[in-house]
């Protein structure tokens, strides 16, 4: 399968880097966080098939710039969602979001229903206001490039810690993966 990777330019001026596959109707797929479309390359593979596949990098993440201020409920990457349909014209799509992609989803689902054809999701989760406070607080890490390289370490500790807690920035034993 040819993945071919671009960028595409929002109103806001913002760049929102992408993977694309194939020929069909639009499919937009979305990757947990922190990560980039690169681990979605595997589903592009298989939606292929039968959709054309516009994996993003989440605002902020992967090489996208970070266009969303507002990061707590998630509102502001469903309007980036939103703003990418508009750019490549598309009245509506196919979602597919794993992780936070699929919580983004949701988001984008409950504000834009009219242009939400089917919305996948992979490992959503349903949490109280007392997680959803809990995960949020530190989540999103910041990545600005800084002179110290500081931001490497912590992209490769937000990366590690990924796969072995929830939510990822967690040391607890309770909260560690099985």
């Amino acid at each position: 399968m040819d993945i071919q990777r671009r960028f595409l330019t929002l109103p806001s001026g913002h760049q929102v880097h992408y993977r694309m596959a194939a020929l069909g109707p639009a499919m937009i797929l979305m990757h947990p966080s922190p990560s980039s479309s690169e681990g979605l390359v595997r589903a592009m593979n298989v939606f292929a098939e039968r959709f054309t596949c516009i994996a993003l990098d989440t605002p902020g993440y992967g090489i996208s710039d970070d266009s969303v201020a507002d990061k707590t409920e998630l509102w502001g990457f469903a309007d980036v969602v939103a703003q990418v349909l508009d750019v490549f014209g598309l009245e509506d799509t196919v979602i597919y979001g794993a992780a936070t992609g699929a919580q983004i989803g949701v988001q984008f689902a409950r504000k834009y229903p009219q242009r939400t054809r089917l919305l996948i999701m992979d490992g959503a989760g349903h949490f109280s206001k007392e997680d959803l406070v809990q995960i949020s607080d530190g989540y999103f890490v910041d990545l600005t490039p800084r002179r110290d390289g500081s931001h490497l370490l912590a992209a490769w500790d937000a990366s590690r810690h990924l796969s072995v807690f929830f939510p990822w920035m967690s040391e607890r034993l309770d909260q560690r993966i099985q």
